[in-house]
Formats: structure tokens, C-alpha cells, sequence
């Protein structure tokens, strides 16, 4: 039975009259057995009070759906709203048939032709084909095979225009340089001053720009011509007449307002994983545009970096509600994991789905029959320098327990993202020499290096080892200016090592020129960012195989990082390439892992006895805790703020009371004003303390192995933790003995 020929509807049937109320669309008087079925068929199937289903038409291919449903299960439906069902039922049918037969013949030359400076691939004007039929999708194809050009191209063809194009901040000029591979393309500045991509004399109009531009091969007339403005900074203005307007993520939230007014007839979003976070302020800047203009494309071979979801959103901003609503996605695709994410069950199932529906176009270079050099993978343990690591083992051990046995949720995962900050630097900076030196072996044979990190002291180090290759960089600290000198001075030759941060690789182009070896002296979490790196070498104009080399510690971040990879490079891998086996070159271990798995792998690394630190970390107040509270609550102070006669007179009347305590203990993190013998420390403050600085203190008294619990009399109370390293931290209000934090 072809879903694709229209099914016959008739004017009643025993199953069910549909009926459309208000915008939607229902089944009146639907039979159970016709509601079992739809409930099997479609997700959100809602049954009223009434015996009516309110049906999700508004889901992606439901038109498609029912037709197929009604073969079987022939709804009837009145003459008066035929018409209306008959056209909705039609155009989905004619779309769901053109994207049937445009993926039929995918592989065959294109008939397209665009006059174009520079040429388009066979494969890539299939892309601008079907960014024809779509009007909104994702290319999401592989890393180096010009994603780019394809929507360069698309934007020529369709004359779309004003036309915008995102994308990372380093990347903006490079943007603006493509336009001028394609077409002849001149730049606007903020002031309405034109001028070429790579000089500094500037025109009044674009007439005499183009008049003095010399070359014969291009037109002079000045409206063949493509003119750019790279829009600059967070602060608005009023932008100058341009066919192309390129922005930097980096600025979006600051235009939110202005391009929500703005006509832009094409969105192009360049390494559109950027926007795979919702509640971003970037993210609600690009929605604002996007949702207005005619055409959307999003670029990226890397749509989700870590999980599942982050595709949904990336997708739902391009082409709003072409997975349907979030809830009903989860159902039908997912498992939310415990830290709310989710985790996309049939990763396979999903990407193919996406592809049959050209909301993504991916292809690989083995599918669109282009071979470049193979890509060799080599894993290598590096020395490191035990006495450096060992300066923050203390803090790391004591954030590792801190992050699975602290007293609050809030405390917990505080001191799980700071371990992890915590390790990756002290392992980064502790192996940096010995990778130095692992990359001078390879400069000193004459092959040009990416060296790849992510903390500026490392750079540092590496700058002052490696000084004599002339290194420059491009990392989160350059300007663009400075980016793109960088990049210049590596690929004419001027310098011999390029320093890259790990997530300032997106976009680049130009570096296979100058070099085919990329060492990672540091590693992220998530694969796709090596992947991003690597591809910046592995492209087109690549002559020699990419060796990509992995220098590795064997303490600290990298073995654990090495074990967390796995599961999210198979989210990846399988939605991106739903018919490849996946092989993953850094795979020590599979499934999902956790912050505290972490932590308890370096604790175990320690010989740190797990039971222990938890008695650490949840402290049981000792007897005279509540015999102090029980005393405090009789005690007033109703004179001037003095701390030292306030102390005295608080120590008497303890006394008077039974209670044996001690002034001025002294500590290992400082000197507590009482402290009993069995570890109860109280700390007096008569004037205001910001609440940073007194937390700071009594972190430091609670670090001491003798202080068990701490009452803080203090003016403003209701402002500390509940807890200090497992230990009780009460509150009492100088004047009144009010209580905080007893229970």
C-alpha cells in the first residue's frame, strides 16, 4: 500500500468524523478500537471527556501519517471541511514525494548550474538543491568537505537577501574571504566606507571601489558584486546596506532587539552547535531572526557534542517543531538521565530518520567518493612532574570527597565542577614540559606543529620551551586581528608550531596547507572538539596522511577522561552516521559516568578509604553542642558592640552554666574565639561580616581535625551553609539568641 497516493475519505464511517475546532483538528465520536490504534501510531493522542481525540497535527509528517492511517481506519469527514483536509493531506503528500525523490537520486550529477568564481562540487550543489526543497535544515557534513561553499552558494542562487551569516568570533573575516571565492565581493565598514578584504584604502561609494580594483577578470559593474559588513561589536547601530551581514556569536545577545526588527531573508548558522544550549541569550538572539527569515540553514559536523537533546534544539530553532514538541520527543527517542539530560536510546534510528526527512544532509568523504590522506591515531604516556601534581592533591582529594559526601546538593555539585577544573589544570601544567619536549622531537625534524591545549599558564610553558620555533597562537585570548596574523605567519611559513586552544579550532581553514601533524598536549571532554581540531588539518588541499598524537599522563585527568569518552562519542557517531559500525580510536571503557565517578576513581587512585571520608563529611555534633545551644539561648547582650568585652562576658556566663570551653584555641586554620574539649568552636562577631569572608573563616577552623561542629554568633545570621565540610555550622543572632540552623 503506497503511503503516498491519497486515501479515499468518505462523508461518514463507523470509526470516527474528523473535524477541525479552533485551529486543530479531532476525531468525533471515535470508536475505541480506531483510538487504540492512533495511540500506537501517534504520540500525544489526547481522548476528551466528550469521546472525541484531539489529534497532534501539528507533529512532524502527521499529515503524511493519517493518510496512510485512513487506508485502514477511513475516517469520515463532512463536505463542508473535505476541502480543507483534502489540501492539507495534498501539500504534505507533494513535499513528503519531492524529498523521496530527491534522496532516490542523490548520487546522480546534479542538473543545477550557478555562475559561480569558483566552482561548486557535484555533491555540494546537491546540498544547494536540497536547501531549495527544505528552506530550513542542517548540513551537517563531514568536516572539511565545504560546508560553507554550500551555503554560499545557496544564498547566490536564491537571492535572498539581506542575508545573514553567524558564526565564531575567529572565523568572521574568514567568512567574509569565502564570499570572494565565489563571487566577486567587497566589504562595507560601520561608517558606509568600502574597501577590499585584504587592504586598507577606503572608497565613499562602491563605484569607485570597484573601478580601482584593477582586476579585468572581474565585472565592473558594481551590482554583480556581493558586499559584506562584518558587524562589529556587542553595541548596536544602524547597519550600512550590505547583501550579507556577518555576526559573531560572541556579540549576538547584544542585537537581540535589532534583529528581531531586521528583514533578513537567509540565516546561515555557521558551527551551529552554539546554539545548542536553550536558555542562552545568544540562542533567544538567533530564534529571534530565524523564526522571520525565508530561508535557515544551519552548518556544523558536530551538532551534538555530549548529548542527545542538544540536536533538538539546534533543529527546532532551524525549522521549528520538525521533531515535534520536547515532551513528546523524549518519549518517543529518549531516556533523561539524572542529571536531567537526555540520552537518546536509538541514536542509529534517529540520525536516519533525519536524513529521510532532509532535516539534516550528511555525507561523508567515503559517500561522496573523495579520498583524502587516512588519518593515523597514536596514544602516547607522557612523564609528568609528580612534586608539581602533588602541590594540588591535597585540594583535588579534598573536592573529591567534598563532591560525593558534602551535606547539600548545591555543595556537591560545587565541588564536582571545581574538581574538575582542579585536575584538568594540575595535570595540563604538570605533564607540560615533558610534551614540550615530546614536540620538539618532531619541529627539529622540519615538520611543522598544531599543538593543541587549554590553560594559559600550560601555553606559557610551552611558549618558553618551544621559543625558538617562533610559536604563535590562536586561543581564547587573541583578538581576531590576531587570530588571523597568527594564522597567516603559521601557513606562510614565518612560524613552525601553532598553538591552538582545543575549542578555538571550529571553522579554521588554510592550516592543511602548512601541516598534516596535530599533538594534543591537553584533552577535553568531549570527542567531538578533537575531532573539530583534527579536522582542521584533514581537508581539502591535505597531501599528506594527518597524524593526530595523544600525549596522555598516567595520573590525574587524562586516564579518566580517556574512560568518560566513549558513550558520548557513540551519541554522536551513531545520529551523525546512523549506518557506520562505531569504532571509537580512544576507547578504554563504555558507559555513562559521572562527575562522582570521578571522584571516587581518584580516591581510589589515593588509597583514600571511602567510608572514612563520609564519617568525615557528615560530622555527628558531639554532646556539648546542644549543651552550649541550650546555654546561649539564656544569654543576651543589650550593650555596645564590643567583641572583646562581649567574649568576656559570655565566657563567664558559661562558666556559671556548667560548660567547660576554652578562649582563643588556637588552630591549624587560625584562632577560634571557644572551643569545648570534645570540638565545638564558637566564634563571636559583633559587627556586620560579608558573608564570603566569614565562610572563608570557618572553612579554615573546620579544615582542623579537632573541630567537630561551629556556632557563629553574629548580627545577620541566615546567611552561611548548613554545613562545612560535613561539619554543622549554626547560626545565632547576637542580640535576641535566635537560633539558625539547629536541626
Amino acid at each position: 500500500m503506497d503511503r503516498l497516493i491519497p486515501a479515499q475519505i468518505p462523508d461518514d464511517s463507523p470509526y470516527g468524523r474528523l473535524e477541525p475546532r479552533r485551529g486543530r483538528w479531532y476525531v468525533a465520536e471515535c470508536r475505541p478500537d480506531a483510538t487504540q490504534k492512533l495511540r500506537k501510531v501517534f504520540s500525544g493522542i489526547i481522548r476528551r471527556a466528550d469521546g472525541s481525540v484531539l489529534l497532534p497535527d501539528n507533529q512532524p509528517g502527521f499529515w503524511t501519517e493519517l493518510n496512510w492511517f485512513m487506508k485502514l481506519y477511513p475516517f469520515g469527514v463532512s463536505p463542508k471541511h473535505r476541502p480543507l483536509l483534502e489540501q492539507l493531506i495534498a501539500e504534505n503528500l507533494e513535499q513528503s514525494e519531492r524529498i523521496e525523490a530527491f534522496n532516490e537520486r542523490l548520487k546522480a550529477p546534479s542538473e543545477l548550474r550557478l555562475n559561480l568564481r569558483m566552482p561548486l562540487r557535484n555533491y555540494q550543489l546537491k546540498a544547494v538543491e536540497a536547501v531549495a526543497l527544505q528552506q530550513r535544515m542542517l548540513i551537517a557534513d563531514d568536516v572539511g568537505l565545504g560546508k560553507t561553499a554550500v551555503a554560499i552558494g545557496s544564498i547566490l542562487k536564491e537571492r535572498a537577501l539581506p542575508a545573514l551569516f553567524v558564526t565564531k568570533t575567529h572565523l568572521a573575516t574568514q567568512a567574509a574571504r569565502e564570499f570572494g571565492k565565489f563571487a566577486p565581493a567587497i566589504c562595507v565598514d560601520r561608517r558606509g566606507m568600502y574597501h577590499f578584504m585584504d587592504s586598507r584604502e577606503k572608497f565613499k561609494d562602491i563605484e569607485q571601489a570597484v573601478a580601482a580594483q584593477g582586476n579585468e577578470s572581474l565585472p565592473p559593474d558594481p551590482r554583480q558584486w556581493v558586499v559584506v559588513h562584518i558587524v562589529d561589536g556587542l553595541q548596536t547601530y544602524k547597519l550600512p546596506e550590505a547583501h550579507v551581514h556577518i555576526f559573531k556569536y560572541s556579540i549576538l545577545r547584544g542585537w537581540t532587539a535589532a534583529l528581531s526588527r531586521a528583514n533578513f531573508q537567509y540565516a546561515v548558522f555557521d558551527e551551529c552547535q552554539e546554539l545548542r544550549h536553550k536558555n542562552t541569550r545568544k540562542f533567544k538572539a538567533a530564534s529571534s531572526v530565524a523564526q522571520s527569515a525565508e530561508f535557515c540553514v544551519g552548518l556544523t559536523a558536530t551538532p551534538i557534542y555530549n548529548y542527545g537533546d542538544e540536536i533538538y534544539n539546534v533543529l527546532n530553532l532551524i525549522k521549528p517543531r520538525c521533531l515535534g514538541k520536547l515532551n513528546d520527543f523524549i518519549k518517543e527517542w529518549g531516556r533523561p538521565t539524572r542529571r536531567n539530560r537526555l540520552l537518546i536510546e536509538h541514536p542509529a534510528a534517529l540520525g536516519a530518520v533525519l536524513r529521510e526527512r532532509l532535516l539534516m544532509m550528511r555525507r561523508t568523504m567515503d559517500e561522496v567518493g573523495l579520498e583524502l590522506p587516512e588519518i593515523q591515531h597514536a596514544v602516547e604516556y607522557v612523564d609528568h612532574d609528580a612534586q608539581l601534581f602533588n602541590q594540588s592533591i591535597g585540594e583535588i582529594l579534598e573536592l573529591a570527597k567534598r563532591s560525593l559526601f558534602g551535606f547539600s546538593n548545591e555543595e556537591r555539585m560545587t565541588s564536582s565542577g571545581m574538581l574538575d577544573v582542579k585536575l584538568r589544570h594540575a595535570t595540563g601544567v604538570s605533564k607540560a614540559h615533558y610534551v614540550a619536549a615530546r614536540t620538539r622531537i618532531i619541529l627539529e625534524s622540519g615538520r611543522p606543529v598544531v599543538l593543541v591545549g587549554w590553560h594559559r599558564d600550560v601555553y606559557d610553558i610551552w611558549l618558553r620551551l618551544l621559543e625558538d620555533f617562533k610559536p604563535v597562537m590562536i586561543t581564547g585570548t587573541e583578538s581576531p586581528k590576531q587570530k588571523d596574523e597568527s594564522k597567516r605567519k603559521f601557513i606562510d611559513g614565518e612560524s613552525h608550531l601553532l598553538i591552538l586552544s582545543l575549542r578555538s579550532g571550529e571553522g579554521l581553514d588554510g592550516l592543511q596547507q602548512r601541516s598534516s601533524i596535530v599533538v594534543f598536549g591537553e584533552l577535553d571532554w568531549s570527542p567531538q572538539i578533537h575531532h573539530q581540531v583534527i579536522g582542521r588539518l584533514h581537508r581539502f588541499g591535505q597531501s599528506d596522511h594527518v597524524l593526530a598524537m595523544f600525549l596522555l599522563s598516567a595520573e590525574g585527568s587524562d586516564p579518566l577522561i580517556g574512560k568518560l569518552l566513549d558513550l558520548k562519542s557513540e551519541q554522536s557517531f551513531k545520529i551523525m552516521n546512523p549506518h557506520d559500525k562505531y569504532e571509537p580510536e580512544l576507547d578504554t571503557a563504555s558507559g555513562q559516568k559521572r562527575l562522582d565517578e570521578i571522584a571516587r576513581e581518584i580516591l581510589h587512585r589515593y588509597e583514600v578509604d571511602l567510608a572514612r571520608a563520609e564519617a568525615e563529611y557528615n560530622v555527628k555534633e558531639p554532646d556539648s553542642y546542644w549543651t552550649l545551644l541550650a546555654a546561649l539561648e539564656g544569654f543576651v547582650w543589650d550593650r555596645e558592640p564590643d567583641e572583646r568585652l562581649y567574649q568576656e562576658a559570655l565566657h563567664e556566663f558559661l562558666r556559671e552554666m556548667g560548660v567547660e570551653i576554652a578562649r582563643e584555641a588556637h588552630l591549624d586554620g587560625g584562632v577560634i574565639d571557644f572551643l569545648t574539649p570534645d570540638g565545638v568552636g564558637v566564634e563571636i562577631k559583633v559587627q556586620e561580616t560579608p558573608r564570603a569572608g566569614l565562610t572563608r573563616q570557618l572553612r579554615a577552623y573546620a579544615q582542623d581535625s579537632r573541630v567537630r561542629a561551629i556556632i557563629c554568633v553574629h548580627p545577620s545570621p541566615g546567611i552561611l551553609p548548613e554545613r562545612l565540610l560535613g561539619k554543622r555550622i549554626t547560626e545565632v543572632n547576637l542580640r535576641s539568641s535566635t537560633m539558625f540552623n539547629t536541626l
